[in-house]
């Protein structure tokens, strides 16, 4: 079930009271991507709470995503007759293991992918791909420590993107689906064995 916290504030504009609504959904795949979610949430409030936002923050399991309730016109913000006020950002968190293995929570995402590309592809109304297009943002992370190949890790020249071979898959998939997913920023990619924090730090800097 979701954990939500919700906040209020309020925002003047041309001398009109207007309560502006941000609605952040983070999804994480994988123990450490669930601590990841936890530690992100929690500088999400800061960030946010500094800049008056008024904030609805949820943390859910990858594997409780559902296309159809999460994607459909019907859901969240979209609804909401001033679209301009009412932003929806998905975050997903996912955690690559050993062999380069997706960790076991991202697999029913995975296979929606798939069957998202697959009808896509045979061009049947599966989705409507120009309608209620979802904003998101994908942060992988990886443990250098647990890899076959630790050697390479102990060189600075060598970084994060090593241990994340899942979530570049599963950006791949997404970058397949067209245009019902838009990236809102680059993705980023995280060794927890290497200074995580400092580098999620630096990620969210201006960016929420």
């Amino acid at each position: 079930m979701d954990d939500v916290v919700r906040q209020t504030s309020h925002k003047n504009t041309n001398d009109v009271e207007k309560l502006i609504n941000d609605e952040i959904r983070i999804f994480f795949a994988g123990p450490i991507a669930q601590k990841i979610s936890q530690s992100l949430r929690q500088k999400l409030q800061q960030q946010r709470r500094q800049r008056k936002f008024v904030d609805s923050i949820s943390i859910s399991n990858l594997s409780e995503f559902v296309f159809e309730r999460h994607l459909s016109s019907s859901s969240s913000t979209n609804n909401n007759e001033n679209n301009d006020n009412c932003n929806l950002l998905f975050v997903f968190i996912v955690e690559t293991i050993e062999d380069d293995e997706l960790s076991e929570d991202a697999h029913g995402f995975v296979r929606e992918l798939m069957k998202f590309i697959k009808n896509k592809e045979a061009k049947t109304d599966y989705y409507d791909e120009e309608k209620n297009a979802r904003e998101y943002v994908m942060i992988g992370v990886g443990d250098s420590n647990i890899i076959a190949d630790r050697q390479c890790f102990r060189s600075n020249q060598n970084s994060a993107e090593d241990c994340n071979k899942g979530v570049q898959y599963v950006e791949k998939m997404i970058d397949r689906c067209g245009n019902r997913w838009r990236r809102k920023f680059k993705r980023i990619e995280l060794d927890y064995a290497r200074e995580w924090e400092d580098r999620l730090e630096k990620f969210l800097v201006g960016k929420f």
